[in-house]
């Protein structure tokens, strides 16, 4: 019996947990914002237009969305089971996207 034993041990192989790494859900999102953002900016260096007011406070929206977005994504990293907070980061990447969209169609105000 130790034999049989001995040798289902020695043939089996060990049982590691192995850790299912979960492809990002927001990689896509994350891509396709970064892209907008940054043809949002090459619009402004072409742009000769004097800032107004309306884009100054889009421009504030926009860096205070994407600091939620850090604080929402490191929250995520740190605990992956806080549904509140990957719901927090999924609004605000739609927020994002429609400040982009607003942003693009008064023709790029970005610094």
């Amino acid at each position: 019996m130790v034999v049989i034993l001995v040798a289902f041990l020695l043939t089996s192989k060990p049982r590691e947990q192995v850790l299912q790494v979960q492809e990002d859900p927001y990689a896509s999102t994350v891509t396709t914002l970064s892209q907008q953002e940054h043809d949002l900016a090459n619009m402004q260096l072409a742009s000769t237009g004097a800032t107004s007011a309306v884009d100054t406070s889009l421009q504030q929206n926009l860096q205070q969305v994407n600091e939620f977005i850090a604080d929402c994504e490191r929250r995520v990293r740190e605990v992956p089971s806080d549904e509140l907070a990957r719901e927090y980061l999924t609004n605000a990447y739609q927020q994002k996207a429609q400040l982009l969209s607003a942003m693009m169609d008064r023709g790029g105000s970005l610094n």
